[in-house]
């Protein structure tokens, strides 16, 4: 069951971060390059765009209920999984470039 909920976790992962891509490159076609004249920016460099945006504007909010010890686990876990997952999938999107 562990197995199958980390599965769907990247999976869920690897479809936003495909959909913020498109939704970006398509976003950009329609408003920035016939605004600012700039070239069109294709799936792969906007789902890189996409990544340093969502890598630089999320940010871990902490429930107030939750037991402190947990909490900063979390926190910790956040800390560590937020770059690494960035860098990962970044990575992989890089090497379609």
């Amino acid at each position: 069951m562990f197995l199958l909920a980390v599965l769907g976790f990247f999976l869920v992962v690897a479809l936003s971060v495909l959909l913020d891509g498109w939704a970006l490159s398509l976003l950009w076609g329609w408003f920035i390059v016939p605004t600012f004249n700039a070239p069109e920016l294709t799936l792969a460099p906007a789902i890189g765009l996409a990544l340093v945006v969502r890598y630089l504007t999320t940010h871990f909010e902490q429930p107030e209920d939750d037991d402190p010890v947990e909490n900063l686990i979390r926190a910790i876990v956040h800390a560590a999984v937020k770059p690494m997952m960035a860098l990962a999938i970044g990575w992989i999107v890089h090497s379609f470039m």
